[in-house]
């Protein structure tokens, strides 16, 4: 049996199998697959010809020199 911390805050009942090894692997591959997720739908906006207008814009306005 996981040692199951006491609920607090923010969650009243706290799942008992995210206090398990599977449980807690589980739990921590959506942070990854959502951080890749997002990872590569910012670099795809960066990529659109639109974006590369508003660089060319700021790369204008902030350049040193």
């Amino acid at each position: 049996q996981p040692h199951i911390p006491p609920s607090d805050v923010t969650v009243n009942n706290p799942p008992s199998d995210l206090f398990t090894r599977t449980g807690w692997a589980d739990f921590t591959s959506g942070f990854w697959l959502g951080g890749c997720g997002g990872a590569v739908f910012a670099w795809f906006l960066c990529n659109t010809v639109h974006v590369q207008d508003l660089f060319n814009i700021a790369e204008g306005v902030w350049s040193v020199g």
